[in-house]
């Protein structure tokens, strides 16, 4: 299917690939041999509103204007672009700080190797807020200037990342060249690594967190330092910066500490 290639050439993240072909196929289904046309489109979006989430439906949504893009629909993408989707509402998503990090840092131990390549896995996710896609991608071969990396994201765009010192002795440490693997040295698959990520935050952190739970905490914690969102933008490899102020998770304590400060 040239569909799959060209969701493939655009580097995405292999779930969000098995998403796009599912209602693509589903699409397809739905339209029968009638013409698509914003009619269509509207009535097969609001046929999932009992039975999907407002971020369910979104991503929907997006599937489809994806199809309209790759089958060269402007006329009809440009038709859609005003219509109303669900409102979602703004979750509390735990995150882990960095004062958090640094207390279990400095007292971990690793009883065998695969205990320390999860820790690994865990802090590069962490300390570089990277996708796993881009993670299962990473080869210490790459790795300039000590402590730069050229990693290559969503749309096939190239971002340069930093390793902190820490995340560098691990490295240094692990004697493999690539990080997510098992003892056969074969890449173990994304549903593991969110099984790693969720044991570890659960047992040293007491939260359960995602890897997409510690890209939120690396954004937030570069923007309670002060880092300039436009900055947090790039290293992200946001497109968007709707998207990148998504990723904040700021609570009330934030705020009161902020507004104390000033106001006082």
């Amino acid at each position: 299917m040239k569909y799959i290639n060209y969701l493939k050439n655009k580097n995405l993240a292999k779930t969000t690939i098995d998403i796009y072909i599912k209602q693509y196929q589903k699409w397809y289904l739905y339209l029968g041999d009638r013409k698509p046309n914003k009619t269509l489109f509207v009535k097969y979006i609001n046929s999932h509103n009992k039975t999907h989430s407002p971020n369910s439906i979104r991503l929907i949504y997006s599937s489809l204007i994806s199809i309209f893009k790759f089958e060269k629909k402007w006329k009809l993408i440009n038709q859609c672009k005003d219509i109303k989707l669900p409102t979602t509402q703004q979750i509390n998503r735990k995150i882990i700080s960095l004062i958090e990090y640094e207390n279990v840092k400095n007292t971990i131990e690793f009883n065998n190797k695969i205990e320390k390549r999860n820790w690994i896995i865990f802090s590069f996710l962490f300390l570089t807020g990277v996708r796993v896609s881009e993670l299962l991608e990473f080869n210490k071969n790459k790795i300039y200037d000590e402590n730069k990396l050229k990693i290559k994201g969503k749309g096939n765009k190239i971002r340069v990342i930093f390793l902190t010192k820490y995340l560098q002795e691990l490295l240094t440490s692990w004697k493999a060249n690539r990080i997510p693997i098992n003892s056969k040295n074969k890449l173990i698959t994304i549903k593991q690594i969110n099984t790693i990520v969720k044991k570890i935050s659960n047992k040293y952190f007491n939260k359960e967190l995602t890897p997409h739970g510690l890209r939120r905490s690396y954004a937030t914690n570069l923007l309670k330092n002060n880092v300039n969102i436009e900055i947090v933008k790039q290293t992200l490899g946001h497109s968007n910066i709707n998207t990148t102020s998504r990723y904040i998770q700021i609570n009330e304590e934030d705020i009161y500490q902020e507004i104390t400060k000033i106001m006082n």
